[in-house]
């Protein structure tokens, strides 16, 4: 059986927990005294368990015969699920109830003989410390006390010299500080985290000895001796009833505290407690108490208990009239003031009891989380620590009890929190599976809800509980208190709606709008729905409240409205995750709350509604703020162009060039540029506009025609013509084939805006140079005159008809009403700016008959020496022709004759064979007829079957076989004859004819020198249809790619 199984069998699985609580003041949760919240759980028996209410007896430890023989018992303690126990025969017994002990045969771990006890010694009591390393054992006998100390690692004890004759009657141990922790996320039980130096030393310990002697011990184990034992203080005239002290946060300053039968004594100071105790043993300054006890008599040891977060929490110590109890705030305490460490302190008076009357004086007590275990002869009583209200009344002396033995005492574990009732021989566990309980109903009825949350184990306690707060915090007219408890409740009868509708009908808005803040922060992320209905509302009553402080101001932005509106805002930025964006954005339109809208957009980053504010506002510069943002979508860029260009053109063109890496399409942009070609446009937008497509075209290189055409528009706009035209012709010269703008367009918008200068580029650019100069003609002859000097146009027909047209222009219409010879004059100058392509001639028929020829003797003159110089030339050219021709002559002749020797050792170019042997050459046809070598002007000689080898590999498939054919019908005609005797025509065919042929086919030119290798250039070298294997084997293969 598995350990968990152990907890299902007896009930203690949910008792479980890993927090822990002050039960006054408290925020760390619960822990269960009889659960499993601690190592001690072994021996666990149902049957014979005793009593039905809150604790039982013997339900899990029941340990008969506890002195196994030792004698009866005399004194019992425990701490960190160690007991120990004294006998009557001077043994100690050590008994471990932790879950490294589960596995072994029983709990029963040792025992230790006292050593050398004098004679009728007898144990007066023991001592165990919260780490359970060590044990002080007080003896008494005729000659006084001695006091044994005993480690759990030791099977012996060892006197301690120094205390001889010291009657001990209390021990303070000091625990040491608990580590800090992050609140509410360290789950770890600090009761039970080792102490690394308690199990060499005891540090130093309180004693208190009979007489009211205050005392400080420490034992070295080491030394297995007391290092020190010295008196620090005495009470004058009273009794030592109880010591505890505790080391505060950093490990260099104490808590003690001390309680006699007359007071209680609280004190903090250096970790060294002689140095503490030294400032009060002098007569100007003495101990005062915390406080007087009101009733004078001693009681018993004190009790405390120690939480899961390792602070000791609270104390108390049983007297004959009752309890005083009171609790602990250790960490929150300040050394400079004693009293802070202390919250309450209460004597329940045992009188007050009905249950009480007749079971006589107390014989013991327990402390637990939230009660009081009073042991009496026969019978427990169980009281609640919070209300004093007695809960239970236990008798454990019944016929069938495994309580046997004389009733001695209870002790509690201070770190695991078990309580055990020790009989003269028996030891048995007072425990309870759910003493927790009631008690968040009890701090309830006595309006402690903080502490009655803390203890609280189910959603529907809690709602209980916070339904009554809230009540009553309405009842005193605390309704923003009231709305943030309502909105911690989690499925009760009381819904949403009804606690809304109730603040509604309260008519406080405050108090709403705490209920859903509260309610906001309190739902999960499961919960988005109701989050998002319950963020809008608080949104809509934000906006409320904002006009409620306008109107109350008298429309006045003053400080109240300030407040709301940072209110809202701050709201806005932390739900806007939650928040539907449509009902906001309709919200906030609605109330006209542009700022707070765009507000909302920047929190949620929609940068689109941010963007369509800022320009229904005209704010450009934060617009442009917003689009320089690197989470910015070019597209929002491209979607405000239009109106970013309307309204500020300069800095939005600014904007868009310095958009790098990578710029701006220019195509995107059109829609916001395009409007801009029109005369109705801006002259100052048109500059900017215009700006961005020189930028585009030039700086970007763009050539879409769109872009080209919005240039050609622009630039028409100017009354300057020079721009335009300038650009009409770098368009021109720059274009690869077709030009980037629509030249149709182009020609029709520059007729359309009367740019007469742009038309006649435009008609250059399309090749239309007569339309061209008959234009230019007509306002200006030097541009006429630059048209037909045009570098572009290379047809020398077409320039002298426009020379033609410039000539017959300024003849025919501008001779009319100026000097004849001035014009005459001009007219034959055209001839030198018409470099030479215009003749005398030429021009004369343009003249009127009645013109004499006297103004023209010098350029006809001109014109025949000209014409003398040309004959000339034509004389000396066909000169050099007939000297050529008949070079041609001889060399043909020479050719004719010209002879070439081959000698036998000389190598065939192809084979490497000397040409006294047959060629290597194998596969084609040989012998016969065939040629046996052939040698070109090169030099080159080749076999003849090597000769069409080389040709064939060069030739195509048609020139191939004709070649084969040939070679075919040679090789099989035997050598010396004539005719070929078969032919596919029919008849016999002569050896020399088809010889001629086949020196046609091969022999027209060197295959290594001639035109036939100059073609095979563009052949490659692998064809890829017959050189497959070939080309894979060139292919290159890249790492980790198939």
């Amino acid at each position: 059986m598995s350990i968990l199984d152990d907890f299902q069998d007896f009930g203690l699985q949910d008792s479980i927990d890993v927090g822990v609580s002050l039960p006054a003041s408290s925020d760390f949760g619960r822990f269960d005294l009889a659960g499993p919240a601690n190592d001690g759980l072994s021996n666990f028996a149902v049957s014979g368990a005793e009593g039905k209410g809150l604790f039982s007896v013997g339900r899990g430890t029941c340990e008969r015969n506890v002195t196994r023989g030792r004698g009866q018992v005399l004194a019992v303690a425990c701490a960190k699920d160690a007991v120990v126990i004294a006998t009557s025969r001077n043994f100690v017994l050590r008994y471990n109830y932790s879950f490294d002990n589960l596995d072994n045969a029983g709990s029963f771990e040792c025992e230790v003989e006292l050593a050398r006890p004098a004679t009728d010694s007898r144990v007066q009591d023991i001592f165990l410390d919260p780490s359970s390393y060590h044990v002080l054992v007080n003896l008494q006998h005729p000659n006084g006390f001695d006091t044994h100390y005993i480690h759990s690692h030791w099977r012996a004890s060892r006197p301690l010299v120094r205390m001889k004759g010291v009657s001990v009657c209390a021990v303070g141990w000091r625990p040491s500080a608990p580590p800090e922790r992050e609140k509410g996320k360290d789950a770890r039980d600090y009761r039970l985290v080792d102490d690394v130096q308690a199990e060499h030393t005891t540090r130093e310990v309180l004693v208190g000895g009979a007489g009211g002697c205050l005392y400080t011990l420490l034992v070295e184990t080491r030394e297995k001796k007391e290092k020190f034992f010295k008196k620090v203080y005495e009470f004058d005239g009273e009794q030592i009833c109880g010591l505890a002290q505790q080391m505060l946060r950093g490990g260099e300053k104490t808590f003690a505290m001390i309680i006699t039968n007359v007071a209680l004594y609280v004190l903090a100071g250096d970790d060294n407690l002689e140095q503490m105790f030294q400032a009060y043993n002098t007569p100007q300054a003495f101990l005062e108490p915390f406080c007087d006890l009101p009733i004078k008599e001693s009681g018993s040891a004190l009790l405390w208990n120690m939480g899961y977060d390792g602070w000791l929490h609270g104390f108390a110590w049983l007297v004959k009239s009752g309890v005083h109890h009171g609790f602990l705030a250790l960490e929150q305490g300040t050394v400079e003031d004693d009293s802070s460490f202390i919250n309450k302190l209460h004597l329940w008076q045992l009188e007050r009891a009905e249950q009480a009357k007749g079971l006589g004086d107390p014989m013991g007590m327990a402390m637990t989380e939230f009660h009081f275990i009073i042991l009496f002869d026969d019978s427990l009583l169980v009281v609640n620590r919070i209300n004093g209200k007695v809960v239970q009344h236990l008798n454990f002396q019944s016929r069938s009890s495994r309580v046997t033995g004389k009733p001695l005492g209870l002790i509690t574990d201070p770190i695991t929190g078990f309580v055990y009732l020790y009989t003269t021989d028996t030891l048995v566990d007072v425990g309870s599976d759910s003493e927790d309980k009631d008690i968040w109903r009890v701090y309830m009825e006595m309006n402690d809800f903080k502490n009655a949350l803390n203890v609280c184990q189910t959603n529907a306690q809690r709602d209980t509980v916070l339904m009554t707060q809230a009540e009553d915090a309405l009842t005193q007219g605390n309704n923003v208190t009231a709305a943030q408890i309502y909105a911690k409740l989690h499925g009760t009868e009381m819904t949403f709606e009804d606690i809304a509708l109730k603040f509604i009908q309260l008519e406080d808005s405050q108090a709403l709008q705490e209920f859903l803040v509260a309610k906001l922060q309190s739902l999960g992320n499961e919960d988005r729905a109701q989050k998002t209905m319950v963020a809008s509302w608080l949104t809509e009553l934000h906006l409320d409240r904002i006009n409620r402080a306008l109107l109350e101001e008298s429309g006045e932005e003053g400080t109240a409205y300030e407040a709301c509106v940072s209110e809202l805002r701050n709201f806005l930025s932390k739900h806007f995750s939650v928040l539907d964006v449509n009902t906001t954005v309709s919200l906030l339109a609605s109330y006209g709350r542009m700022d707070d809208l765009m507000h909302y957009a920047e929190c949620r980053h929609d940068h689109e509604t941010l963007l369509e504010c800022l320009m229904q506002r005209g704010d450009v510069r934060r617009a442009l703020g917003v689009m320089r943002l690197p989470k910015v979508s070019r597209e929002l860029v491209y979607k405000f162009a239009p109106d970013l260009m309307s309204l500020a053109p300069g800095l939005a063109v600014d904007f868009w060039l310095s958009q790098k890496n990578p710029p701006l399409d220019p195509r995107r942009l059109l829609a916001a540029l395009v409007p801009f070609g029109d005369y109705s446009s801006n002259e100052d937008a048109r500059k900017h506009a215009l700006r961005f497509i020189e930028f585009s075209i030039n700086a970007l290189g763009c050539h879409d025609s769109a872009i080209h055409n919005l240039a050609i528009a622009l630039y028409s706009l100017d009354d300057d013509e020079l721009p335009l035209v300038k650009f009409i012709r770098q368009s021109a010269e720059s274009a690869l084939g077709s030009l980037c703008f629509d030249s149709k367009y182009a020609l029709r918008l520059v007729r359309e805006r009367n740019r007469p200068r742009a038309c006649v580029e435009m008609l250059c650019v399309l090749g239309l140079y007569e339309d061209a100069v008959g234009l230019a003609l007509n306002m200006d002859f030097g541009l006429a005159k630059s048209v037909a000097r045009s570098k572009d146009l290379e047809d020398e027909g077409l320039k002298r008809k426009l020379w033609l047209a410039i000539a017959k222009h300024v003849i025919q219409n501008e001779g009319h009403g100026c000097d004849q010879e001035e014009h005459i004059s001009k007219a034959v100058g055209l001839l030198d700016d018409a470099d030479g392509l215009l003749k005398i001639e030429d021009i004369l028929p343009f003249f009127p008959d009645f013109v004499t020829i006297d103004k023209f003797q010098g350029p006809i003159q001109h014109s025949l020496e000209e014409y003398n110089k040309q004959i000339e030339r034509l004389k000396v050219q066909m000169d050099e022709a007939t000297d050529i021709a008949d070079a041609l002559r001889k060399d043909i002749k020479i050719l004719e004759t010209r002879t070439a020797v081959v000698s036998c050792e000389q190598t065939c170019a192809r084979c490497g064979a000397p040409m006294g042997e047959g060629p290597r050459t194998s596969g084609l046809p040989v012998g016969g007829c065939l040629q046996p070598f052939f040698v070109f002007p090169s030099g080159l000689v080749f076999h003849g079957v090597c000769l069409c080898k080389e040709v064939l590999d060069l030739v195509g498939e048609r020139k191939k076989a004709r070649i084969l054919e040939l070679m075919g019908q040679l090789a099989e005609t035997p050598q010396g004859s004539t005719m070929i005797s078969e032919s596919d025509k029919g008849g016999p065919i002569p050896v020399e004819r088809v010889q001629k042929q086949l020196e046609l086919e091969v022999g027209a030119e060197c295959p290594r020198n001639g035109e036939i290798v100059i073609r095979m250039i563009e052949k490659p070298f692998i064809d890829p249809l017959h050189d497959k294997e070939e080309m894979s084997g060139w292919r290159i293969k890249l790492r980790g790619i198939n």
